[in-house]
């Protein structure tokens, strides 16, 4: 299936989890275990419907987090940025990750 994509898509990236996030449309390949990202500019909307009906997991644009630290840290770690973000060197941070395997469907979510 990527080969494919890729003929389509010649500029498109296969990595393990999505970066360039700004201008990058990202899709999950489950039988890839992959991440397929395709420039913003290089699709149309009629594709990015039609892929995101055959591959349900997308990661586009992130609007979060956007002030000056908080690009500075996502472009060190997932840009392959070399310089640490020296101003916050001395700082604490508080990191919060957490995974649900279950669809909606079967989590029994009480208010």
């Amino acid at each position: 299936m990527l080969k494919k994509l890729k003929i389509r898509y010649p500029n498109a990236e296969i990595k393990t989890s999505p970066t360039n996030l700004s201008n990058m449309i990202w899709f999950f390949i489950d039988e890839d275990q992959k991440y397929f990202g395709i420039p913003l500019n290089e699709i149309t909307p009629s594709e990015i419907e039609l892929l995101k009906a055959l591959f349900p997991t997308t990661h586009n644009r992130i609007d979060l987090n956007t002030s000056c630290q908080s690009k500075k840290w996502f472009d060190y770690l997932f840009n392959d940025h070399p310089a640490l973000p020296d101003e916050d060197v001395k700082k604490s941070f508080r990191i919060i990750q957490f995974s649900i395997s279950q669809s909606e469907e079967t989590l029994d979510v009480k208010s």
